[in-house]
């Protein structure tokens, strides 16, 4: 009986270290993409063509969202608010954001 609840805990253990693993692939994944994409934008020239600028849109659409702005990873904040900051660079004078939106990725920022 005594076996059996070691293997049990055993399990367990592997169980919450492969949770952990996948979980640290998950961030690295993240953070090489994002990485990619900050140096990318770092290249672009203030006021793209309108084919790059619609083409670059769901990126612009998705660095805002909630999951990557709040994210736990400090590299990952990091990374996220450089492509803030070049997106801002690249569609200046023209905001790339709503207020409200400048707004929440602020307060995150703060936290």
């Amino acid at each position: 009986m005594l076996s059996f609840f070691l293997f049990i805990n055993a399990t367990v253990y592997n169980l919450r270290v492969l949770v952990f693993i996948v979980m640290l692939l998950k961030i690295f994944t993240l953070w090489i993409y994002l990485q990619q994409a900050a140096a990318c934008l770092s290249e672009m020239d203030q006021s793209p063509l309108v084919s790059v600028s619609e083409s670059t849109q769901p990126f612009l659409d998705a660095i805002v969202k909630p999951d990557l702005l709040k994210h736990q990873d400090r590299d990952v904040k990091l990374l996220v608010a450089t492509c803030i900051c070049e997106i801002t660079r690249i569609t200046a004078p023209e905001a790339p954001y709503s207020d409200e939106v400048l707004k929440v990725c602020m307060l995150y920022r703060l936290n």
